[in-house]
């Protein structure tokens, strides 16, 4: 190929595939090919059945709608362009760039069509649009060759266009887009003022005469549908009907004087029009034609499909008629020929508006028409059937199979970037000019107002209602202010946390914070009353798959613009339908926080996104109540920063938190906590996400992390590179695809992978080898500070011998889903079986013991979480296996070679065990639970009194028995020794427990008499009012003795936690086993935003019923405040105060006591206890711990009243600043003669 050629050749194809030039040629390609094609398919149909020459052109049409939307959001199949000639030309273009003439924009223009669009398909696992470095280097290269400026006239520009930068901005293909939309607005209107003249002729019309309305009855009695409305008109010449939804049929105004064989042929097209649906077709088609107007295909499919509608309706018509009348065809022709004979002198331009409506007939293509009437084709046949299905089958496969498109080969761009860089920088050292850094600007735009908590509240978009909830949410509650008064006005909206935000395949850091893809979370939004009230009625929130509904968490959040902003936190519960009344939501004033996103050397970064992902109090010790994340939320406030790097955050509440993210394209995120206000203290009970050292104030100054990468090789044991190979590292960070050389980047976050480096085990690098490689997967040791230090990774794939194999049970039945994997380290990855229980794994050439696992219940193998005891050399022997031995068995033709045939694994099947639970009484046990509960396979021969530190897990699901008392259990997982039943059962008088050991059950035992148990009961109130859907946690407590250092310390672990929640009444019920302790504490409680309580114990008595003393929560709107002294007058900063705890004084139960209580003295001494109930009560001081003993070194306790806000406590303690430790230097003589 000439080099003129070559360069038109590569022009092009850079055009097709770094521009949208390429999807918009392939569409109009592939609406034109299925036009053609359509045309053929219905030349060989002929004249067989008018009806399917329609869902020909319909399905036609259809696909032509299809191939747009697949176009937008997948792009179709990749089609890998040979470019032979690639170098010459973009080796070329660098040096054009690189000359004196040539003007920034001009630059920046060639770099989006070229080396951007290489740099972003060199990198498939990273972001769309990051640059690898020999690239950026290059165009900074150009950049700074550009112009005499150098960065500041290329910022210059990018901020304040120039006369000759607007000029760049009208472009060819903006011109073309004006056009496009120009044309799809001049076709809608004159639709659209069609669809009005047919409603305007409607309205204005006359009924039809007796006679001709019992003919349409009629009509439509012997089609089988519903009668129409019929309108006469005296605008109209033809019979017409309009309307998808509510079908209109227009007449002309002499109507009632046609013929009785007129009126009936005219109702009976009219409704067959009606009965196909063909005004919804009409409708698709229109939109088809109004896309694609500029492209004579899409009139061509739009008139063909007008044609064979009246065929297909015709033909369907005749056939009606015909059941009543042997002469049908010739009398409907006859009847049609006059219709259009009487309205043949009508004005034409009279029809032609009416578009939108479906005449009886055109004037064209008559003759076609009473043609195809007298004459039917024989549409019966088998093979006129099957011809017809295989044509529709024909036009549906070339759709998908065109849908491609264009990309350079991956190889041919590694190459074309490695001559891009090296031209770069010969021309960069022949000018002898300094590179700038490559600017790379994002086209997106925030809103000016979406800097502010409150705009994003305000405007959100709200979730349409879920069709199949998880649960259902009815929410009462009120606002109000800082100083209590109710607050109208205010915008409430209900928002969910839990909810697996990241977009399917959005592996775009950058992205993740962009307004286009922000998660909408928001489920409803209403504004509160004059008196602050406000509610949520049947709010439904989406049932996702695989998440449990007592893990769903949510907020309710309320913003006003001059009072503030506050919030309600709702954790997770069983019930379907959660009914949460009194919810009171107090507002904190907001304020506004600043800063600026820079560098690691403190230069500004430009157009940078700054997000406001996390609120919260860090000192507080319920720190998941008091925290809201907006971490991709519709919430979720960003803003752009300017050019000096600075950036503004509205509307956020004082005395708290932020915790802010900062992005670019050209660095890894930047993260900074923020402080609102002064009064936001960070003490002894911080988070550990907060630390003083890594608090900021506002203005804040934020750097961006410089990053680390992560690079190497994946090689076979012959040099040769592993082109696709999968790479990751870690469990966090990330993963990306070998290129064909087999070299892979994964660009990282240097912070948290320099955190990671604290862990005992290393990170690992794991490839997964593509499966036609005939590789083994591996994974290597690869600690963190290898990647910090630059080290790449050179890895290398053994060679591997593919076998297959089957998991089957004793009958011969395969187990689906489940993993086989080898207890060999490295030697290859777990397979999953497939609905046959066929597995294929790649295999290193040595000995090998395969063993399988599965979460499915009745199988006798260890669940998923379980299965790397597998792997240990003692627990092999226990479960199935199948021992192989593949040494020796590598060669060079392993890649071709057929996998190995391995003998079966079989497995045991577990049958469900059948019980018969009866009373003491001998009577039947109805509505008993039963569940088989179990301890960690790691307790395997471990004796029973060992087991109390080791958790309970569940082996079953809980069964119930039936009226007969019978119930039927099927275990999940391998059984240890210790594994046992547990039969409960509570009625209106007494309670029934019983354990019965799993192997007894299985040796023979199939009647189980429970016992009668204790009923333990309580009550869960609010000042003296009864609380329903209280939760409570209740657990057995089991005595432990430790030793350490010499030393034995008795306490006591709590397991087998059940659940128990309360009624109206505010009672809870539950039967425990006698002879037991039992520690029973209040998880949460509906509409009140408080802490968990303290586990209270409780011995089990031998009587019936165990009372547990009521949790009486209360509400306190007092408050003590004061300052705390040492012996000589110096206020102690540190000192904690808090309220003495007694049999008759419970804090942890005031509601808000603890949430909004200083308990840590600040610099001058004070403390501030808030939300305290009426009385007087006994303050508990105690001095600053001793940094080393973690001790205080004294304490003291004064009475005092609440509303006393002057409270002076002195301590007899003597507050010193810490001697600095001396460190000893090493001195020398002088020696004189030096």
């Amino acid at each position: 190929m000439s080099a003129p050629a070559n360069a038109l050749f590569t022009r092009l194809i850079d055009t097709l595939t770094a521009t949208p030039w390429g999807p918009v040629v392939t569409i109009i390609f592939q609406v034109a090919l299925l036009a053609l094609v359509a045309r053929l398919l219905v030349w060989r149909i002929g004249q067989i059945d008018s009806a399917w020459i329609h869902r020909i052109w319909c399905t036609a049409i259809l696909l032509s709608l299809a191939i747009l939307p697949i176009h937008l959001s997948i792009g179709g199949w990749a089609l890998p362009v040979p470019l032979r000639q690639l170098r010459e030309p973009l080796g070329g273009s660098v040096r054009q760039l690189t000359g004196k003439q040539t003007t920034s924009h001009q630059v920046t223009a060639n770099i989006g069509s070229s080396a951007l669009a290489l740099s972003r398909q060199n990198q498939p696992a990273q972001v769309a649009g990051h640059f690898d470095d020999s690239v950026a280097s290059a165009l900074s290269s150009q950049l700074a060759t550009s112009s005499p400026s150098g960065a500041a006239d290329l910022s210059a520009t990018s901020a304040v266009p120039s006369v000759d930068t607007w000029g760049s901005l009208i472009t060819t293909p903006l011109i073309l887009l004006s056009i496009y939309c120009f044309g799809v607005c001049v076709i809608t209107l004159r639709l659209w003022v069609g669809a009005i003249r047919l409603n305007c002729v409607a309205r204005k019309g006359q009924r039809v005469g007796r006679e001709s309305a019992e003919i349409a009855r009629s009509v439509a009695k012997q089609m089988g549908q519903r009668s129409v409305m019929i309108r006469m008109s005296d605008e109209i010449m033809l019979p017409l009907v309009f309307g998808a939804s509510r079908p209109t049929i227009l007449v002309p105004i002499d109507f009632d004087q046609w013929s009785i064989g007129e009126r009936h042929a005219a109702f009976l097209h009219e409704m067959t029009h009606v009965r196909r649906r063909d005004c919804l077709w009409q409708f698709i088609a229109i939109l088809q034609r109004t896309i694609y107007w500029f492209h004579p295909a899409g009139w061509y499919l739009h008139r063909q499909l007008s044609v064979s509608r009246e065929w297909a309706t015709d033909q369907e018509a005749v056939w009606l008629a015909a059941k009543s009348d042997s002469n049908a065809p010739e009398v409907y022709a006859e009847c049609l020929l006059n219709i259009v004979s009487r309205a043949i002198d009508a004005p034409r331009e009279s029809v032609r508006t009416l578009e939108p409506a479906l005449a009886m007939s055109a004037f064209g293509g008559l003759e076609d028409r009473i043609e195809r009437i007298l004459k039917p084709g024989d549409i019966t046949s088998g093979s006129a059937q099957l011809l017809n299905r295989v044509s529709l089958l024909i036009l549906v496969l070339l759709a998908v199979s065109t849908t491609f498109r264009l990309e350079p080969s991956k190889a041919q761009e590694v190459a074309a970037t490695v001559d891009l860089e090296s031209s770069a920088r010969d021309e960069v050292k022949e000018s002898g000019e300094e590179p700038v850094q490559a600017v790379w600007r994002i086209d997106e735009h925030f809103a000016k107002e979406d800097n502010g908590l409150f705009h994003r509240i305000k405007t959100c978009q709200v979730r349409e209602t879920a069709v199949d909830p998880a649960c259902v949410f009815q929410v009462e509650g009120h606002v109000v202010s800082a100083s209590g008064e109710p607050v109208a006005g205010a915008v409430v909206v209900f928002r969910e946390t839990e909810s697996g935000r990241r977009p399917e395949g959005m592996t775009s850091r950058y992205a993740n914070y962009q307004s286009r893809i922000r998660f909408n979370d928001v489920l409803a939004r209403t504004v509160t009353d004059d008196e602050g009230r406000f509610q949520f009625t049947d709010v439904g929130t989406p049932n996702r798959p695989l998440r449990r509904k007592d893990r769903w968490t949510g907020h309710v959040v309320a913003a006003h613009p001059s009072l503030g902003i506050g919030w309600h936190y709702f954790g997770g519960s069983d019930d379907v339908v959660r009914k949460v009344p009194g919810v009171q939501i107090k507002l904190t004033p907001t304020e506004s926080v600043s800063g600026r996103f820079t560098t690691p050397d403190r230069s500004p970064i430009e157009n940078g996104i700054v997000s406001l992902v996390l609120i919260g109090k860090a000192d507080h010790e319920d720190y998941r109540n008091h925290t809201i994340a907006f971490h991709r939320s519709e919430l979720m406030p960003c803003v752009r920063t300017k050019a000096d790097g600075y950036f503004e955050l509205t509307d956020v509440p004082v005395g708290n938190f932020i915790a802010v993210c900062c992005t670019h394209e050209d660095w890894e995120t930047g993260t900074g906590y923020i402080t609102t206000s002064d009064d936001a203290s960070i003490n002894e009970h911080a988070q550990r996400h907060f630390h003083p050292a890594s608090v900021l104030t506002s203005p804040a100054e934020i750097a961006a992390d410089p990053g680390v990468i992560l690079s190497g090789t994946v090689t076979d044991t012959d040099g040769k590179p592993v082109p696709r190979a999968v790479v990751s590292y870690g469990y966090s960070f990330g993963e990306t695809q070998a290129d064909d050389l087999g070299v892979f980047r994964l660009r990282m976050h240097r912070e948290t992978v320099r955190q990671s480096s604290s862990r005992s085990r290393p990170n690992q690098i794991r490839v997964n080898a593509p499966k036609s490689s005939g590789l083994v997967s591996s994974a290597i040791d690869f600690p963190s500070a290898r990647v910090l230090d630059g080290e790449q990774a050179a890895i290398r794939l053994r060679k591997g011998i593919a076998v297959r194999g089957k998991v089957v049970d004793d009958s011969g039945a395969p187990l689906t889903h489940a993993s086989v994997r080898t207890t060999t380290a490295n030697a290859g990855f777990p397979a999953l079986t497939d609905d046959e229980g066929v597995y294929e794994l790649m295999l290193a050439a040595v000995p090998h013991v395969l063993c399988v696992s599965t979460n499915q219940p009745g199988w006798q193998l260890p669940t998923f979480s379980e299965s790397s005891f597998q792997v240990e050399p003692e627990f092999v022997p226990r479960f199935p296996n199948l021992k192989i031995d593949l040494t020796g068995k590598e060669g060079d033709d392993a890649l071709n070679a057929a996998p190995e045939l391995l003998a079966p694994i079989v497995v045991p099947r577990m049958r469900p065990v059948s019980l018969s639970v009866v009373l003491p009484s001998g009577q039947p046990a109805v509505g008993a639970s039963a569940i088989l509960r179990d301890y960690s396979l790691k307790t395997i021969g471990i004796a029973d009194d060992k087991l109390s530190s080791s958790r309970v897990i569940d082996r079953s699901n809980q069964s119930t028995t039936d009226a007969k008392g019978q119930v039927s259990v099927l275990p999940t997982g391998v059984q240890t020794e210790h594994a046992y039943l547990q039969l409960r059962l509570l009625t209106d008088a007494q309670a029934f427990d019983a354990k019965v050991a799993w192997a007894d059950i299985v040796g023979g035992q199939t009647k189980i008499t429970v016992d009668v148990a204790t009923l333990m009961t309580g009550r869960v109130l609010i000042d003296g009012q009864p609380i329903e859907n209280a939760r409570l946690s209740v657990g057995e407590m089991t005595p432990m003795m430790r030793t350490v250092n010499g030393r034995t310390f008795t306490g006591s672990t709590v397991n087998n936690h059940r659940w128990a929640t309360t009624d109206q009444t505010g009672t809870y019920r539950l039967p425990v086993s006698r002879g037991k302790v039992f520690s029973v504490s209040l998880q949460k409680v509906p509409s009140v935003d408080m802490e968990l309580t303290r586990g209270v114990g409780f011995q089990s008595a031998v009587a019936q019923t165990l009372v547990v003393p009521t949790y009486e929560l209360r509400r306190g709107t007092e408050a003590i405040a004061g300052r705390v002294f040492d012996v000589r007058g110096i206020s102690i900063e540190g000192a904690t105060v808090e309220i003495e705890h007694t049999n008759v004084t419970s804090p942890y139960l005031w509601i808000d006591h603890k949430k909004n209580s200083r308990m840590i003295t600040d610099k001058e001494g004070r403390f501030h206890l808030r939300n305290v109930p009426n009385g007087t009560y006994r303050l508990q001081v105690r001095s600053p711990r001793d940094p080393v003993t973690r001790r205080s070194a004294s304490t003291s306790y004064v009475s005092s009243r609440t509303g006393n806000m002057h409270v002076r406590i002195t301590l007899d303690h003597v507050s010193v600043d810490q001697i600095p430790t001396l460190r000893p230097v090493r001195i020398q003589a002088f020696d004189a003669a030096r």
